[in-house]
């Protein structure tokens, strides 16, 4: 594919870094286009480092055991009739919640499983799984939480 005109108004370089190609940022609708094609765009994320699936294996074991320990101090505030200070740990534990799923969601792909399948065990579409859990997204959740 030809580089686009660099002089029109608006081109933005396609976000492969080995590619030259400019992207035009006129479209009628849509969202902006990041690769100049598809192929382009699936050349660069193959191109990215990824996390070994034992290590997301491992991930997803200390989130979750994170996870039971919130729930297993909400057991005991309740147990001891503090509700308040259960709810303040259980809605702190919802945020956490996201982390695990995405953990999992992880693990699910790094042992294979589609798409459609992680998407089915969710009972959310594949569209919803794509656009909340995208590998992208996932990955920012963790090193948020690993501050990495």
């Amino acid at each position: 594919m030809q580089s686009m005109d660099p002089g029109r108004e608006g081109d933005v370089p396609c976000r492969n870094p080995k590619c030259t190609n400019l992207i035009s940022s006129h479209s009628a609708s849509g969202r902006p286009r990041l690769y100049c094609r598809d192929a382009c765009g699936s050349a660069y994320r193959r191109a990215q480092p990824k996390t070994k699936a034992a290590d997301s294996h491992a991930y997803a074991i200390q989130v979750a055991e994170e996870s039971a320990r919130n729930f297993g101090e909400v057991l005991q505030l309740t147990r001891e009739g503090n509700p308040l200070e259960a709810l303040r740990r259980i809605t702190r534990a919802r945020l956490e919640d996201d982390d695990l799923i995405a953990a999992l969601v992880q693990q699910a792909r790094h042992q294979g499983a589609k798409g459609e399948e992680i998407a089915k065990a969710m009972n959310i579409t594949p569209d919803t799984l794509s656009r909340t859990f995208s590998v992208a997204a996932c990955e920012r959740r963790r090193s948020r939480r690993t501050g990495t």
